[in-house]
């Protein structure tokens, strides 16, 4: 038997005791319909698959819905923020007391889409299958490793969810419309639904409102950055990435190609761009050990150890620039396993947590006349806090080596080809980035 979502269950269950006393109050009850128009990764309870019992929750997009509802009206002091984010969307109070969320959602899913496998094994090690949508360097969370593909080479592949559509049912007193509609418009522009959003996975698509015109996007994101920010100051101790009417963001060409899904072609692109100039100049064979960037190198200088073929000489000395991207970030080395050769792998991780999730926001934003350009957008974000480099030893030990450097000068641009190639004065590295878009 289907079971009621928890969203539900927790709405019914307050109905009796707390709805009553805003029964004169003002409700706003709107039906907004949408598709991904790229696949969805994950977003059930089990990591990289959707829900098996509803596969686009509520939770899930109350979660959404209060993330960008931070990103764009949550300025003041960080408990004033905290306590009006709480009267809006729920909390738990004190003494295990819980504060009912003033927003009622229901989901309706209209269409499961159908299952992409990105990855297929073949002759015992993992490759990207043919036809798959999913651009490879998305996808590197959905690949088995060689080991997994030898040891079980008819092994179910991951999925992802391809062509899902769903209505949403949302209510909300009219006193709190402002805060909403801005939510709404910013979730829909920048963000999505599952895992890995922030690459472009799940990206919605109102179907039941115009599409603006691919030339019209720039200035329309503008004008409602200005419409829907919340006036005020940023709390300098939040700790939570935001929007202001200067963000930084490039889009891409735009797509129009006749019969084609061109905001997959468009996702692909932004993709393509990210590895080109992250992982410059690992093409076809002329890797070999060698990189644009200085971090392979600076581990090298640390850990005291290189193979014959690759001393570390790249001028940038030990700095970690790709750190901005999003943390952690492993480093595997070609001749690891060689006594007296290239380092063991090594991690980057922020000291003290786990993972930082990357500030810039990759995905395509559908057009009209079935048009679409890409997106790239920088959300504002704190400083990096103290980054650690580790190596990672067989044994499973964890040894440090310090904390490294993650900034740039402008005497290290032009020792960096792919950001001496988008602008020879830019030394942040995401803004650099947006230059290649």
């Amino acid at each position: 038997m289907r079971k009621i979502s928890e969203e539900n269950l927790q709405f019914i269950g307050r109905l009796p005791e707390k709805a009553q006393p805003q029964a004169n109050l003002n409700i706003i009850k709107q039906t907004r319909h949408y598709r991904l128009i790229t696949p969805l990764f994950g977003g059930g309870a089990e990591a990289k698959k959707a829900d098996p019992i509803k596969i686009i929750r509520e939770t899930s997009i109350r979660g959404q819905l209060r993330f960008w509802w931070r990103a764009i009206r949550g300025v003041g002091g960080l408990g004033d923020m905290r306590e009006k984010e709480g009267r809006l969307f729920g909390n738990a109070g004190a003494a295990g007391e819980t504060q009912p969320s003033q927003v009622s959602i229901f989901v309706k899913v209209e269409n499961v889409g159908k299952p992409d496998e990105p990855f297929e094994i073949d002759k015992g090690r993992p490759k990207m299958r043919r036809g798959t949508v999913v651009p490879f360097y998305a996808s590197f969370p959905l690949q088995p490793s060689i080991e997994e593909a030898r040891e079980n080479p008819n092994r179910k592949m991951e999925e992802v969810l391809v062509g899902v559509q769903f209505t949403l049912q949302i209510s909300y007193p009219q006193d709190w419309q402002a805060e909403i509609e801005a939510a709404l418009w910013a979730w829909e522009t920048f963000g999505g639904i599952g895992g890995r959003t922030r690459r472009g996975f799940g990206a919605i698509q109102r179907i039941d409102a115009n599409l603006p015109q691919a030339s019209e996007v720039a200035s329309l994101i503008r004008s409602k950055l200005t419409e829907y920010l919340a006036v005020g100051e940023w709390d300098a101790n939040a700790q939570f990435p935001h929007l202001t009417t200067s963000v930084d963001f490039s889009l891409t060409n735009r797509f129009n190609q006749a019969n084609a899904d061109n905001c997959v072609k468009a996702w692909q692109h932004l993709i393509q761009r990210l590895h080109d100039f992250r992982q410059s100049p690992r093409i076809g064979n002329i890797y070999n050990g060698e990189s644009d960037w200085s971090e392979p190198d600076a581990i090298r200088r640390l850990s005291g150890r290189n193979a014959p073929y690759r001393e570390p000489t790249h001028s940038v000395g030990n700095k970690f620039p790709r750190a901005n991207f999003g943390l952690p970030i492993i480093f595997n080395f070609k001749d690891d396993d060689v006594k007296n050769r290239d380092p063991l792998p090594h991690m980057l991780k922020p000291q003290n947590y786990d993972r930082l999730s990357s500030p810039l926001v990759l995905r395509p934003i559908a057009c009209a006349n079935d048009g679409a350009v890409g997106l790239a957008l920088i959300l504002n974000t704190p400083p990096l806090p103290d980054v650690e480099l580790t190596e990672m030893q067989p044994s499973g030990r964890v040894v440090s080596r310090g904390i490294v450097t993650t900034d740039l000068d402008s005497s290290n641009i032009a020792n960096i080809p792919p950001m001496k190639a988008a602008s020879p004065t830019e030394t942040d590295v995401l803004k650099s980035f947006l230059k290649t878009i």
